[in-house]
């Protein structure tokens, strides 16, 4: 049950990471999402077969320093763009409109209770037992080890997400941007006002951490059909290269699905919501699981 439930919150994750990657591809060339987001899973196929894991690993904490680096200074760039050359103007557009809580840390007591609550408790459960976590808790050195990096993440990926926040509260206030649709006005916006090495930088490094996800989720789906279901139930004596073959199958298999599920384009928040709220029942069957005499 633990095994089927991680492959479809998995797979959730995926079609999400693909429509990401669709944004971007229509912000930079212009492509609609759908056709971006296969073009992302076939580029997704290329990066797990040339690149593997490992590569992908290392190439992540590259990202994640240029990544996180560019959000500062976009961040910074944008306010120098805006009158005063600051973010005030956007302040009073919120406050002038009645949109007071967008610019609430909490988004107001309903925001807390409606969205917030529930966001925070179905991914705290979530990510203590999903399939991508734990192999890659698994991997570590140490606890030690693991204490230290969420120490040091944790914080870290609290204030990107205010600069993101920021960007995208400033794209939603600005009379050129705030009509487009919601998915794409924010890449808009700082392909439009970046300079040109800025937004480079900082397009090629959110593609790259979108692929590097995509490889990480597409084979934790793909491990978890390969050893929990074809080779526990069906094929209990398979050798070690019919499980290679069998999971590489897999492999396409699973960007196939991704791929049809992020045609639908889900509203993104909702689809977290969702698919995090099944991590709560499988959080409790994994202790019990644990546990089992």
């Amino acid at each position: 049950i633990v095994a089927a439930l991680n492959v479809i919150i998995t797979l959730g994750i995926l079609s999400s990471e693909l429509q990401a990657m669709g944004i971007i591809l229509n912000g930079i060339a212009g492509l609609p999402i759908k056709i971006g987001a296969i073009v992302g899973g076939i580029v997704g196929m290329l990066y797990i077969v040339i690149g593997g894991m490992k590569q992908s690993a290392y190439l992540n904490m590259l990202n994640m320093v240029i990544f996180y680096l560019s959000f500062v200074l976009a961040a910074i760039f944008i306010a120098t763009k805006l009158p005063g050359g600051n973010y005030e103007t956007i302040q009073n557009y919120y406050v002038t409109t009645g949109q007071e809580t967008m610019l609430s840390f909490t988004g107001g007591k309903g925001f807390i209770w409606a969205v917030g609550m529930p966001s925070f408790l179905s991914a705290f459960f979530c990510h203590a037992t999903g399939q991508s976590m734990i192999q890659t808790c698994a991997s570590a050195k140490s606890e030690k080890t693991l204490r230290r990096v969420a120490l040091f993440v944790a914080p870290l990926n609290t204030l990107i997400g205010a600069f993101s926040c920021t960007l995208a509260l400033t794209a939603k206030s600005l009379p050129a941007y705030r009509d487009l649709d919601a998915k794409v006005y924010t890449v808009k916006m700082l392909i439009d006002m970046l300079p040109p090495w800025l937004i480079t930088m900082m397009l090629v490094a959110f593609i790259a951490a979108l692929l590097s996800t995509v490889a990480g989720f597409t084979m934790a789906a793909a491990t978890s059909l390969t050893t929990d279901f074809v080779r526990d139930l069906f094929c209990p004596r398979m050798s070690s290269k019919g499980l290679v073959m069998t999971n590489r199958l897999l492999i396409l298999v699973v960007l196939v699905v991704g791929i049809c599920f992020a045609q639908f384009l889900p509203p993104v928040l909702m689809l977290f919501a969702w698919l995090y709220s099944f991590g709560i029942p499988v959080f409790f069957i994994y202790l019990g699981g644990l546990w089992w005499k």
